[in-house]
């Protein structure tokens, strides 16, 4: 059994107050992890991944005058598949140690916090920058898929704003409309200024 994985006594000893009771732990690496509960949830459609069908084009209609006739068009459409990604954790602590430190419940709460918040803050970078080419494991995010500004090489460039950004020191506006049929996403990458 690896012990880096399992609370010690010298990690009990760390969150004891100097009354021997569990000190209020501050969690100072918490962080905003807003998106899940902004975003709308759809259930999958297949075992291990969603296959879903997008608009390619749309009819742009066709003026017309007396005594003319109107064309006809259509709209077309193509199928994705995306994967599904399992995010899982074992939050374990040894039961003596937990028995001596004086509050069990309190113990294991105060471990399980953390758990909560890293696999919130796991859960929040894969909503943006997943990517299953890179880790098949997760699920692929937003960053993947708007990636370009050249619209000949993928038609949601045009959602992809150029801010004159080039190289690693940029920085990114997301600006995201959610929807039952749709998820609008534009992107701002620029220049960090100073």
């Amino acid at each position: 059994m690896a012990t880096g994985s399992w609370p010690t006594l010298a990690d009990l000893t760390s969150r004891m107050d100097g009354a021997g009771k569990q000190a209020y732990i501050a969690e100072m690496l918490s962080q905003s992890i807003v998106t899940a509960e902004d975003m709308p949830m759809v259930e999958a459609n297949e075992i291990g991944g969603h296959e879903f069908v997008f608009r390619t084009s749309i009819p742009a209609g066709s003026w017309r005058q007396y005594n003319m006739g109107v064309p006809y068009s259509k709209s077309t459409t193509a199928k994705a598949r995306v994967g599904l990604g399992s995010l899982e954790d074992y939050s374990q602590v040894d039961r003596m140690l937990a028995e001596d430190s004086g509050d069990v419940d309190e113990f294991r709460k105060n471990e399980d916090v953390a758990f909560l918040e890293g696999m919130g803050q796991t859960m929040e970078q894969t909503v943006w920058y997943g990517n299953a080419a890179a880790n098949p494991a997760e699920f692929m995010g937003f960053a993947p898929f708007y990636n370009t500004v050249n619209a000949s090489s993928a038609a949601n460039a045009a959602n992809v704003i150029d801010g004159g950004g080039t190289g690693s020191d940029n920085a990114s506006i997301w600006l995201i409309c959610w929807g039952t049929r749709t998820i609008l996403a534009s992107i701002l990458a620029a220049p960090r200024r100073g």
